[in-house]
């Protein structure tokens, strides 16, 4: 209710959303709202999706989630951290941020066929190390860890890209940015929530990721 609250008022939105930018109008601004409201429920289909790819790699649900929680936050800290250098001086912030966003689909699409690609390797790891569990299950997590990084990165430059599209001088920028980012969240928790209880169990994993592509 919270994070949605915003959306009844979009009058006194574009009020604060006054901005130099000949690129800018309310209804851009509604768009790109709703784009990012559907792609936070997209980034959490995948994470959905990853988890239940790697249960059959790793065997226990403690070690997938934590492989994928931890791809997750690290690449949205390492995408923030490298693409918000790259919006301070971008004059193209909106159309950087779709690239990202068509390199977040490609980056998803093509994780199940890399941990299949490293299939022979997890095999050549678990004969030479299985007998050493800490470093068998370490070795593992290193290389699905570089995966997942690709997609989490590119998602995690989204946000300062759309901050600098919403609040290019800087004002009204807490308010810009945090109605981004809330509006965002919500889509996260819908895209848990479609993933986890009807997407799969519908059309099972891999339709989901298409779905979510």
């Amino acid at each position: 209710k919270f994070c949605c609250a915003p959306l009844l008022d979009l009058p006194n939105v574009s009020s604060h959303m006054t901005m130099k930018s000949p690129m800018f109008s309310k209804a851009i601004f509604v768009l790109i709202a709703l784009l990012f409201f559907l792609t936070g429920a997209t980034g959490l289909v995948y994470q959905v999706v990853w988890q239940r790819y790697l249960l059959s790699l790793f065997g226990a649900t403690i070690y997938s989630i934590s492989t994928v929680l931890a791809a997750f936050m690290g690449g949205l800290a390492l995408g923030s951290f490298l693409f918000g250098r790259v919006a301070d001086r971008s004059r193209w912030p909106l159309g950087l941020y779709g690239v990202l966003e068509i390199g977040v689909g490609l980056a998803a699409l093509a994780v199940p066929w890399m941990l299949r690609i490293l299939d022979p390797v997890f095999v050549a790891v678990y004969q030479n190390y299985g007998s050493n569990f800490f470093l068998y299950s370490l070795l593992r997590f290193v290389f699905v860890f570089l995966v997942l990084l690709v997609p989490t990165t590119l998602m995690g430059g989204t946000l300062p890209l759309l901050a600098k599209f919403a609040a290019p001088d800087g004002s009204h920028a807490g308010f810009r940015v945090g109605f981004l980012y809330a509006l965002n969240t919500c889509g996260a928790v819908v895209g848990t929530i479609a993933s986890g209880f009807f997407f799969i169990r519908w059309w099972g994993i891999s339709a989901s990721v298409l779905l979510a592509v």
